[in-house]
Parts: structure tokens; C-alpha cells; sequence
């Protein structure tokens, strides 16, 4: 007999009620009167900071902007102007976090539970937050803030892959664009080398056998008249050199891709004035990360952006280590700037590079569960996902080969 809509809905609500007091009752214990100033400081309409500065003056100016509307909506546009904005937002987040970090970990919130109670605060208005009882509000006003850190993080990550996506498209183009009138050129040039290589290559060639096989001249008169003849030719032939030479360097320069090196150099300002900010402020897991592409986010970070000789180069290729020096001494630091940004930008979309604040961007492990709980409770979880006729590893995998064999044989006939 299935049980009533009523009974069932009360029966989820009284379950939702319930854990949402162990929550209270946590945030009870551990959250501190200043915790509690600078939460509410979020919903204050008054202007002048005076709760966030009677924590710390220093965070008075960040706290005033940091009013709850203001960190309900982010811009989710590639405009210098726009990602800055959302920075200053994920640092007044940031801040935050760390004020709310020891109470954040006591109540240790799920994603679903992040995700209901921020939403809640997201949809309501100032005066319907600021009317809930102390604890409550404190535990939606906390959800709030995870939530948006992570979304904010997630947001400024998408902003760097397409920001990158785009300088690379550009790139293409105009590489593309520039190889096409190149070929025109080259294939202008070649026929001139064919036309001189006929004219003062092949003719020169086919008088001096002529003059081998001159009868009435003998060998001294022979190698006179061809000294003389190829002492006649000789500009000729220094221009025939120049133009292989040239066109063999322009050949090289297009199979080892260099051009579109140089193009993504001449974009580099614009992409750093994009990225970099970008870079500096997000918070990569070490752990879990590319550990040389890791070592050279952190110099960056450490470095406020600016790089020299001493800058990491162990996650760039061979070709783009020649690349980066200028006469094999000199760094140019537009480059550098421009691979590290592309090589973060692949790492982030292949799992290469994870975020520790994230929903979308962090490490693959994060999102499984975690190992001493499969250990703790195995038997209980294959039961609720439906997977004990699956717990014999062998037996399974016996079972779908003979099925698989089957069916290539049922597929074949």
C-alpha cells in the first residue's frame, strides 16, 4: 500500500527540520560574537561599516561593500572591467570563508545542503532573511556564502577558458590568413628560382658541355673558357642561393609552427589583462594538480604576475622552451605568460588541474565517495544504489564476457 502524499511529505519535512537543528545547535557552539557581527553585517542597510570595523578596521572598507545583494548576482561577461568586479566579490567571499572557516568545517555542510539553504537566501528578499531567528539565519547566511564562493570560482574559471578559447581562435585565423598569403608568395618565389635556375644554372651547364666536347679546343683552352664562363655567372648563381636560402627559412618557420607562436605573443596584453588576474587569485589544489604546471601558478601567484629568468619551465615543451628566450638569454615574459595560460586552460578542461573551492572544477576524487566511509558502510551503499549482484568482481566479469561473446557471435551471424 503506497502511503499518502501527506504522509510522505511530512515525513521528508520532519527529516529536513531535524537535521536542520543538529545544524543550529552546532552553529550555537561554535559560532563567536564576532562571527556573528560580521554576518550580519551582510544584511545592515546602514552604510557606515560601524559593526564590520569594530571587528578589524583593516576589513571595514571590504565589508561595507560586501552587502548581501551585492553578492547575489556576478557578471558572467570577458570584459576586463567585469572580471575585475567579480574578483573584488571573491575576495570579500574569500574573507569571508576564512573569518567562518572553523564553524564551516564544524557543521561540515553537503553540497545538496549548500546548495537548498543558499538558494533560499538567494530567492528571498533582505527583510525575509533578517526575520528568521538568530541560528537559522546564520546557518542560510553561511550556505550563502559557500555557495557563492564556489560559484564565483567556477565562474572566473569559465571566464579563463574562454578567454583563452578566443585568443587561440584568433590565433588560428591569423596564422591561417598569413599562411595562405605566404603561399602565394612562396609559390611567386619558387617560380622565379625555377625560371633562374633554368636560366643561369642549366644553360651555364649546358655550355660547359659544349665546350667538353669542343673538338677543335684542347684542355687548356677548355678550362679557360670555363672559368671564364662561370666567373660570367657567378652573381647570377649568388642570387639563385639567396632565393633557396629564403624560401628553405620560410618552409621551416611554417613546419615547426612558429608563426602562430608569434601571433599568440602579439596577443599576449591582451589576453593577460583577462587572465591574469584570474590566475592570481584562484585557489588550485596542490594535491591533486599537475605538480610543474602547480610549481609555475604559485611563482606567478607569489610574484604578483611578474616573471623573469627564474620562472618555471618545466610544464612547457621543448619548442616553446626555445620560444620563451629571446637569443637563448632573455626571457620574454609576454610569451611565458601567454603558454602558462594556455597550458592552465587545457589542464583545467582535461582533470589536470582542479580547484579546491569548486562545483565543476574540482579534483576527480572529490566528487566519489570518500574512502573510509565505502570501507565503513560497502554493504549498505550497494544496497541502496541496487549493485549486490555485482560484488564478486570475477563472477561479474565472467558473467559479461560470455554475454559480450554472445553477442558478437548473435551481431556477426
Amino acid at each position: 500500500e503506497i502511503p499518502s502524499y501527506n504522509q510522505l511529505a511530512n515525513a521528508i519535512v520532519e527529516q529536513i527540520n531535524f537535521h536542520k537543528q543538529e545544524l543550529i545547535n552546532l552553529i550555537e557552539v561554535h559560532l563567536t560574537d564576532d562571527n556573528r557581527q560580521l554576518l550580519d553585517s551582510l544584511l545592515d542597510k546602514d552604510s557606515s561599516g560601524t559593526n564590520a570595523s569594530a571587528i578589524n578596521p583593516q576589513r571595514q572598507f571590504q565589508i561595507q561593500r560586501a552587502k548581501l545583494t551585492m553578492l547575489k548576482k556576478f557578471s558572467h561577461s570577458t570584459k576586463p572591467s567585469k572580471i575585475k568586479a567579480n574578483i573584488a566579490d571573491l575576495q570579500i567571499l574569500q574573507t569571508l570563508c576564512k573569518e567562518l572557516k572553523s564553524v564551516i568545517y564544524a557543521i561540515n555542510l553537503s553540497v545538496e545542503s549548500i546548495l537548498y539553504y543558499a538558494n533560499i537566501v538567494i530567492k528571498s528578499e533582505i527583510f525575509q532573511v533578517s526575520r528568521r531567528t538568530d541560528e537559522d539565519r546564520y546557518l542560510h547566511l553561511i550556505a550563502f556564502i559557500v555557495h557563492q564562493f564556489f560559484r564565483l570560482q567556477d565562474l572566473l574559471a569559465d571566464a579563463l577558458l574562454i578567454s583563452v578559447q578566443n585568443t587561440l581562435n584568433v590565433v588560428q585565423r591569423e596564422h591561417k590568413e598569413k599562411y595562405y598569403e605566404e603561399r602565394k608568395l612562396k609559390n611567386s618565389s619558387l617560380q622565379k628560382i625555377v625560371d633562374s635556375i633554368d636560366k643561369n644554372v642549366i644553360s651555364v651547364l649546358a655550355d660547359i658541355k659544349g665546350i667538353v666536347y669542343q673538338a677543335n679546343f684542347d684542355d687548356t683552352n677548355k678550362i679557360n673558357l670555363i672559368k671564364q664562363l662561370l666567373q660570367d655567372t657567378e652573381p647570377q648563381k649568388n642570387l639563385v642561393v639567396e632565393q633557396i636560402v629564403e624560401l628553405k627559412n620560410s618552409t621551416n618557420s611554417v613546419l615547426q609552427d612558429k608563426d602562430s607562436y608569434s601571433i599568440l605573443e602579439l596577443k599576449s596584453v591582451k589576453l593577460q589583462n583577462r587572465v591574469s588576474p584570474i590566475v592570481k587569485q584562484l585557489d588550485f589544489d596542490s594535491e591533486t594538480s599537475n605538480s610543474m604546471l602547480i610549481k609555475a601558478i604559485t611563482h606567478y601567484q607569489q610574484k604578483g604576475g611578474r616573471v623573469n629568468e627564474n620562472a618555471p619551465m618545466e610544464f612547457l615543451e621543448s619548442l616553446e622552451k626555445e620560444l620563451v628566450f629571446k637569443d637563448k638569454e632573455k626571457l620574454k615574459p609576454s610569451m611565458y605568460k601567454a603558454l602558462l595560460f594556455v597550458h592552465t586552460a587545457s589542464s583545467i578542461k582535461s582533470g589536470a588541474l582542479n580547484l579546491k573551492n569548486s562545483y565543476k572544477y574540482r579534483s576527480l576524487n572529490d566528487y566519489l565517495i570518500s574512502k573510509e566511509k565505502w570501507q565503513e558502510e560497502k554493504p549498505q551503499l550497494l544496497r541502496q544504489a541496487n549493485l549486490t549482484a555485482f560484488v564478486d568482481c570475477k563472477e561479474t566479469l565472467q558473467s559479461l564476457s560470455k554475454t559480450l561473446d554472445s553477442q558478437y557471435h548473435k551481431t556477426n551471424k
